[in-house]
């Protein structure tokens, strides 16, 4: 992991049992705080769907739009668990319980 990659974040993330995926979340989740969409559209796969808090499913390019026009500002992630299954050496199923502040 490189230095300082995941300073910030909970020990729950760092701990997490796959420094390479903890890394990526807190890269993921420096880029959320700060509405990086060319940080987003890096780390994002096109194929994503993501689960929102009321369970409605968004695409990447939902969720880009959504930061890119600051619709969505997120203000707090506070990591709470991070389960990572590796389903082979570069593939991986993550689960990620947060707290999220978001306008």
């Amino acid at each position: 992991m490189p230095p300082g990659e995941s300073a910030d974040l909970p020990a729950v993330l760092a701990a997490a049992g796959d420094p390479e995926i903890a890394a990526l979340e807190a890269r993921l989740r420096k880029a959320q705080l700060a509405a990086d969409v060319s940080a987003l559209d890096l780390l994002i796969s096109d194929d994503l769907l993501f689960t929102g808090p009321d369970g409605a499913l968004a695409t990447k390019e939902q969720d880009l739009a959504a930061h890119r026009s600051g619709s969505v500002r997120i203000r707090e992630h506070e990591p709470a668990e991070l389960r990572v299954r590796r389903i082979a050496p570069d593939a991986a199923i993550v689960s990620l319980l947060t707290r999220l502040t978001v306008e």
